[in-house]
């Protein structure tokens, strides 16, 4: 299902890799380390150079138990912060953006701030 949309030119790419997000990481901790190895493995088979894997960094993790061990986050290549739930993690107070201090997690992987899953209600037409 997702292959012509990694392989679309537009697709936004790290390295030449598809980008893939996931919202809720810690609901796939079971299934996500067999999941995302057969998915790349698939990816290379079908000319993809692989998939750039990340996550996002949110005031479930705790609830999720996502940072209790590295054995699901060490399948990804890195994470990002999801604001506004983000504010959960930090003891800063963070108020109009994502905060300027990455988050501590198992891998200590590269960390993007500013990452959203939200929708918008804005609308990309030029009426």
């Amino acid at each position: 299902y997702l292959l012509p949309y990694f392989k679309h030119p537009r697709y936004i790419r790290d390295d030449g890799r598809p980008v893939l997000a996931f919202y809720r990481l810690g609901d796939m901790q079971d299934t996500f380390p067999q999941m995302i190895m057969l998915w790349r493995d698939l990816a290379v088979k079908n000319g993809l150079t692989g998939l750039y894997v990340f996550y996002a960094i949110n005031g479930l993790v705790r609830e999720d138990g996502l940072f209790s061990s590295k054995e699901t986050v060490k399948y990804s290549d890195a994470s990002f912060q999801h604001f506004p739930s983000i504010n959960e993690l930090h003891p800063v107070n963070i108020v109009n953006s994502t905060s300027h201090v990455d988050v501590k997690t198992p891998t200590n992987h590269r960390q993007y701030w500013g990452g959203s899953t939200a929708l918008s209600k804005l609308t990309n037409s030029s009426s």
